[in-house]
């Protein structure tokens, strides 16, 4: 049989079905595999904080919130999950973690206002970093996470917002694995203060563009992404008492051995999870049977092999098949002759026999 060693992330949902439970002698059996593989990542949750205070940049602002819900990709990540909170002059979640990318796109709308007051009114980034604590704690623990900040710090490092702004980026950093920063903005974002500096290290963008800030988070979800299959073998055994019909297995077989009853098939890549793979093949009783019995397919498994050059084993699950009997012969009825009377022709008439005449 196949040999590999069980560590792969990836996994396989097996169904087997036999077109019928029971098989007289002389009886086809058709065998079904139906194969759904899957690999799963780590999962990965994103609170995105969108800085309510745009000013005149408010087009890039957009731009760029726009461009880390691509880069995140849900759609195509379902181990990623997004939340968003609100952060100006007052602070909300305005969605929870989800995968669902147009409700994360629908809810990151959100309408940028002009400071009008120096003091900034209403503005907490404690708070509005709590609230985004907040919305990653509805995750499991261990699970790997991000706060993302969209938006520029425009305060003297003399004021108290500047200090609210370190204590709230503190919490942010505290909160999860990584602070990721982009400041959309036509000029340095570094000439207000040293603001910047509260990101995690390697994780401050600026500038019109938002390509360097959304590829670093492209990065994040492939790190997390699961690894994809490069190779799945099926193997699967034909029981004793049945023989494998030549010629019947579909796709092609790679290996069939007669004497073992082993049936292998070798799927390369691309392999994905978005459609099953289906396999079958036929089989008949072989021998004589006066009795019913029962066999049962077993031992077949699948072995998969990811891009990590890793493996994993998934025993094929067994189903049990009842051979009846032989066919009973087919005795086909032969006609039995019967007597029958024929009637005289009405052409026919009687003839009366002629009598003696008495001699005087």
């Amino acid at each position: 049989m196949l040999a590999s060693t069980a560590s792969s992330e990836c996994t396989v949902a097996i169904t087997r079905t036999l077109e019928m439970a029971n098989a007289r002698q002389c009886d086809q059996v058709t065998v079904n595999l139906e194969l759904h593989p899957s690999c799963s990542g780590d999962p990965l949750n994103v609170a995105l904080v969108l800085y309510g205070y745009a000013d005149t940049a408010a087009p890039l602002y957009r731009q760029w919130t726009k461009a880390a819900i691509d880069a995140l990709d849900l759609s195509r990540n379902p181990h990623v999950k997004v939340g968003i909170v609100y952060l100006g002059p007052d602070q909300s979640i305005l969605l929870d973690l989800t995968n669902d990318e147009d409700l994360v796109r629908l809810k990151s709308r959100v309408n940028y206002r002009v400071a009008s007051d120096p003091g900034w009114p209403g503005l907490s980034y404690q708070r509005g970093f709590d609230l985004a604590k907040r919305v990653l704690g509805g995750a499991p623990r261990g699970e790997q996470s991000m706060i993302v900040f969209v938006g520029i710090v425009a305060h003297e490092e003399t004021s108290p917002l500047f200090d609210d702004w370190v204590r709230g980026a503190s919490r942010a950093r505290a909160a999860a694995d990584t602070f990721e920063v982009g400041c959309p903005w036509v000029l340095s974002c570094k000439l207000f203060s040293s603001w910047w500096r509260e990101a995690s290290p390697g994780f401050y963008f600026e500038g019109e563009a938002p390509g360097p800030f959304a590829l670093a988070l492209e990065g994040q979800v492939a790190r997390t992404s699961p690894e994809t299959l490069t190779a799945m073998q099926v193997a699967d055994v034909v029981p004793g008492p049945l023989s494998y019909i030549g010629g019947s297995a579909s796709p092609a077989a790679a290996y069939i051995d007669t004497g073992t009853g082993e049936i292998r098939w070798s799927i390369a890549a691309p392999i994905t999870d978005s459609l099953p793979f289906t396999l079958t093949y036929r089989v008949k009783p072989r021998g004589v049977f006066t009795s019913p019995i029962t066999t049962t397919f077993s031992g077949g498994q699948v072995v998969l092999t990811d891009t990590a050059r890793l493996t994993s084993i998934i025993p094929v699950p067994a189903s049990a098949l009842t051979i009846t009997g032989p066919c009973a012969p087919i005795v086909t009825p032969t006609a039995t002759p019967t007597e029958t009377s024929i009637p005289p022709s009405p052409t026919e008439t009687a003839t009366s026999t002629p009598t003696a005449t008495a001699t005087p």
